[in-house]
């Protein structure tokens, strides 16, 4: 599958029903064969600046519809015990890039962008500030356009593993959890 623009992409679509509480309506998931069109591709920061300036909200209002259900199923997930709002982990973004430079000797200009965030977790000034030798903490705004797909992608696991346990019961959970990874060793 690739996100090019201006290209039909085969996908596995997911049709999901969220109730007011952000929890899943189980009856309501659809998992359908489909064909994608992407018309323009959007970087995190595209998405963070169209949500900033309302674009997000108005033209492209999907977005901003998106980052609402995101909000309402990361505050579920936390009232259910999730742990990631307990230990905020850092969550590095690299990027390279290689361009010509008539400036530098071997004219390539090289470029390394290295970003460090932190997951979609719970503003931790309140739990780490309760220690006595913590006087300031400042950790980085969790970007919305990542709390997005970071919600979405828990979302669409979570709806599928309850759409094939619906079909197949008889099937052990622990499937699909590590489906795609090494079994462990314990």
């Amino acid at each position: 599958m690739s996100l090019r623009a201006g290209q039909d992409c085969y996908a596995l679509s997911l049709g999901v029903e969220l109730f007011p509480d952000g929890s899943i309506n189980s009856s309501s998931i659809v998992v359908t064969p489909s064909i994608i069109h992407v018309h323009y591709r959007l970087s995190y920061d595209d998405v963070n600046e169209m949500l900033e300036e309302g674009v997000g909200f108005n033209e492209e209002w999907e977005l901003g519809s998106m980052l609402y259900m995101a909000k309402k199923r990361k505050a579920h997930r936390f009232q259910n015990g999730a742990t990631e709002g307990i230990i905020a982990a850092q969550i590095p973004t690299y990027s390279a890039t290689v361009t010509y430079d008539d400036n530098d000797e071997d004219f390539i200009g090289i470029s390394i962008d290295i970003q460090d965030g932190f997951n979609t977790g719970v503003n931790l000034t309140e739990v780490v500030t309760t220690f006595s030798s913590v006087s300031h903490l400042s950790l980085p705004v969790v970007s919305q356009s990542k709390l997005m797909v970071t919600e979405m992608m828990i979302l669409a696991g979570t709806s599928f593993q309850n759409h094939t346990y619906a079909i197949l019961p008889s099937l052990p959970t622990s499937l699909f959890i590590f489906s795609s990874l090494f079994h462990p060793l314990f």
